[in-house]
């Protein structure tokens, strides 16, 4: 039990730090993206809009990254492929929020969806094919 709370609190920790890590590296590339606030969601979602399909797609990337590297480290540590989609549906959830409430455009509304669900299913994989993270490799 304790491998399992231990897993999934990493995991999410991890996957935080990722998505953090990612989205300072688009503010870096498109540093517009920094000047505006969260609270003022029309605004932030025009910005996005106009900041170009390459600040979109890094947005993208930051939600997959975040379900692949937590979700891997929650089923490594726990043992348990549920703790891997647990974390990818916590980062979805997150994701696909931020996208409707910040009226992001239609690109980042569907990747919000594909981004953490393509980032679990990897972690998945990658975790059944390394026999030492605990869940066994495939029959």
């Amino acid at each position: 039990m304790v491998r399992i709370i231990g897993g999934l609190v990493a995991g999410f920790v991890i996957a935080l730090v990722a998505i953090f890590g990612v989205s300072w590296v688009n503010q870096l590339l498109y540093p517009a993206l920094g000047t505006v606030s969260m609270a003022d969601r029309n605004n932030f979602g025009a910005i996005i809009e106009s900041s170009g399909v390459g600040a979109q797609l890094i947005f993208a990337i930051s939600w997959f990254a975040g379900a692949f590297v937590g979700g891997w480290v929650a089923g490594a540590i726990s043992g348990r492929r549920w703790a891997l989609w647990t974390i990818a549906g916590l980062i979805l959830l997150n994701a696909a929020a931020s996208a409707l409430l910040g009226r992001y455009p239609p690109l980042l509304q569907v990747s919000a969806i594909i981004a953490p669900l393509l980032g679990g299913w990897l972690a998945g994989a990658l975790l059944r094919r390394t026999p030492s993270a605990g869940m066994g490799a495939p029959a």
